[in-house]
């Protein structure tokens, strides 16, 4: 028995013609049959066509392209797998568990209500605009979460504001273990407490700085003053100072604190010094003083996303 066309069968059929009986056999191979072939359209005008499952996994149907198939629909993948999944020869791309209603893309098994198997180096999940022209969400191959950008460069990256708080964008420390000493009455870096950091957009810092000075012997009336930096500008904001009141004033923590937003970019945060007065020719900054922990100096910078 064969299958004909149409056109074929019509030519069989035509009025004068006489069937044979393999032309009887050829004709009913080529319908459908309701009992064989699982298919029929029950009575009733709401009532929709009704296919049964075929096979131990169930299956409702395959496609071709030509002689290749290309896809599959079946209600049972596995054991314990009972559900709606499509396939093809790579394995389930969308399968809808019957019990729980749980959505799994390229699983068949899905924990969730929508569970994602990410495959090849591909994205796991984006969220285009309707003109395509940017993208408001994306999970990116390695997990990094983008919200406003398809380069998400940390578990969570957020382009644009965000109401309620900012994001950090990063932190930086100087911490120097090494002694240092100034001697001039303008304005000089304190050794090793330059942090350079780069923005990727605009962003809030904020600053803040302890050192312990002390000056190489009584400076009667003199002080010493610091500043923090930024981009080669000095902030009075974050000034202080240290003027003993008496001879057993012999050091102290100076503290500052600042505030500023900035650009994207690279920017660079200094902690400056300089003494005032001429009675005392120099103050000291001593981290390797007595067993190393009792002065030392810091400067911590952050910055927030708005």
């Amino acid at each position: 028995m064969a299958q004909k066309i149409r056109s074929e069968l019509q030519g069989l059929f035509k009025t004068g013609a006489k069937p044979s009986q393999q032309d009887f056999a050829d004709f009913i191979e080529s319908t459908l049959n309701i009992k064989d072939d699982g298919i029929e359209k029950p009575s009733g005008a709401d009532t929709p066509l009704k296919i049964t499952v075929q096979g131990e996994d169930e299956k409702l149907l395959d496609f071709y392209a030509g002689e290749a198939k290309t896809w599959s629909i079946n209600q049972k993948p596995g054991e314990n797998k009972v559900g709606l999944n499509i396939s093809n020869s790579g394995g389930s791309k969308l399968f809808i568990e019957s019990s729980s209603g749980n959505v799994g893309l390229s699983i068949d098994q899905p924990t969730a209500k929508l569970h994602i198997q990410q495959t090849g180096n591909q994205d796991a999940l984006r969220i285009d605009d309707e003109l395509k022209n940017t993208t408001p969400f994306l999970i990116n191959k390695d997990g990094n979460v983008g919200i406003g950008t398809t380069s998400p460069g940390a578990k969570l990256d957020v382009s644009g504001q965000i109401k309620g708080g900012g994001v950090l964008a990063g932190i930086w420390a100087a911490q120097p273990l090494n002694d240092d000493t100034v001697t001039s009455t303008t304005w000089q870096d304190v050794f090793q407490t330059s942090v350079p950091f780069t923005l990727d957009r605009s962003a809030l810092l904020f600053c803040t700085y302890s050192i312990n000075v002390q000056p190489a012997r009584n400076p009667g009336t003199d002080y010493v003053a610091t500043r923090l930096v930024v981009d080669n500008e000095g902030y009075r904001q974050s000034g202080s100072h240290f003027q003993p009141l008496t001879d057993g004033d012999s050091n102290m923590n100076l503290n500052g604190n600042l505030v500023l937003p900035l650009t994207a970019g690279s920017h660079t945060v200094k902690l400056q010094w300089k003494k005032v007065g001429n009675n005392v020719a120099s103050w000291q900054s001593r981290p390797s003083w007595s067993d190393g922990f009792i002065g030392g100096r810091t400067v911590v910078v952050m910055a927030f996303y708005q």
